[in-house]
């Protein structure tokens, strides 16, 4: 592991060379797309990159790997939203100056993969409206789940003294669980 206060020498100098790097992979988060102990091959030349790209990146912790979702503008810089694959939490912002490099293949116990061809790139595109709609489901399900929890808290506190209010979380929930069956996300 790269000690925090060389990263940014180690950064740069990858920059302005603009090689391709071979780093291992430890983890899970971008599973299926890069597995625990592939081998990843990183661009590290400027890059316009994009909505599915896989980028290699700087956290405050240690060098990290995940896809991005969405490319802004903040303050006229470019800002990168970025989550991991199997990552149930919401998507990171990171700058244009965090990012390391871009993912261009690997090579583990499938051989080398390039994700660079055409049908990668669809796929990863694919792959970001997956990770979007897995974390969205994830966040309701524990918003209705804690609204549930809140409700029963106020008929078990005021029992079944009154059946209206006894009766309103089923009546709530119901109508969750209906919405839900009519197409909404």
């Amino acid at each position: 592991m790269i000690p925090p206060a060389h990263m940014q020498a180690v950064l740069d100098l990858w920059r302005t060379r603009g090689e391709r790097t071979c780093i291992p992979i430890e983890g899970d988060c971008m599973a299926p797309a890069i597995q625990d102990g592939d081998v990843m091959i990183v661009d590290n030349g400027k890059r316009r990159l994009h909505p599915g790209d896989i980028v290699l990146f700087r956290a405050p912790d240690r060098m990290r790997v995940q896809r991005i979702i969405r490319v802004a503008m903040n303050g006229g810089k470019r800002e990168f939203v970025l989550k991991g694959d199997q990552s149930a939490l919401w998507p990171v912002p990171v700058t244009e100056d965090a990012v390391a490099g871009k993912v261009i293949g690997i090579r583990g116990r499938r051989g080398v993969v390039s994700f660079e061809s055409p049908s990668w790139r669809v796929l990863n595109r694919v792959l970001v409206w997956r990770s979007v709609l897995l974390t969205q489901c994830a966040n309701r399900r524990a918003a209705s789940g804690r609204l549930a929890n809140a409700l029963f808290a106020v008929r078990a506190r005021f029992g079944n003294r009154e059946r209206s209010l006894s009766l309103q979380p089923v009546r709530i929930l119901r109508r969750l669980t209906e919405s839900r069956g009519k197409g909404a996300v």
